[in-house]
């Protein structure tokens, strides 16, 4: 936390402000497929969010990870970034 707040809150705020405005296009829009990778533990974005747009987006996958936090993306890096590149 220390380092993510670091430089200031701005980052942080910002980060609030964009998923709270209009993106200018819903999920339903969306026509590729998309991953969404989530740990049904994470405490800081709800696991109803990841089923939302699991559920929204057309063409979505959807990991979830039992008993896993927010930062599943250094604990299943090789995975996710496998299936980024592929």
């Amino acid at each position: 936390m220390r380092e993510m707040f670091r430089t200031g809150e701005s980052g942080a705020y910002q980060d609030g402000v964009t998923f709270l405005r209009p993106w200018g296009f819903r999920a339903q829009d969306i026509q590729m497929k998309v991953h969404v990778w989530h740990g049904d533990a994470d405490r800081n974005v709800p696991m109803q969010m990841g089923e939302y747009y699991a559920g929204a987006i057309p063409i979505c996958a959807m990991m979830v990870y039992p008993g896993e936090g927010h930062f599943i993306l250094f604990s299943h890096a090789e995975e996710i970034f496998r299936t980024l590149i592929a």
